[in-house]
């Protein structure tokens, strides 16, 4: 089988801009929902390419840094916003 490229899209959360994978796997879904802390935030560093959060030097932080609730939005936004995609 051969592997799809990522495609990313906007996708706005909390006020923020973010650009998330439209087209996850489905392994990548089953982390997100897997229930370990772990799996979510390494399926976050693959989900979201792009984020509004910088440190106090103005740089990106790292996805994983974010706190639960942060995180919880992000995952809530992206999964709404799949589902509301067209289907192919």
């Amino acid at each position: 089988m051969k592997k799809r490229a990522p495609v990313y899209g906007p996708l706005v959360v909390d006020g923020g801009e973010f650009s998330v994978l439209l087209n996850p796997s489905l392994a990548l879904l089953a982390d997100v929902t897997s229930g370990n802390v772990g799996k979510l935030i390494e399926s976050l560093r693959v989900i979201v390419g792009e984020h509004p959060y910088t440190d106090d030097d103005d740089e990106p932080v790292d996805i994983g840094e974010l706190d639960v609730a942060e995180a919880q939005a992000v995952v809530r936004a992206w999964t709404e916003h799949l589902r509301d995609l067209p289907k192919a």
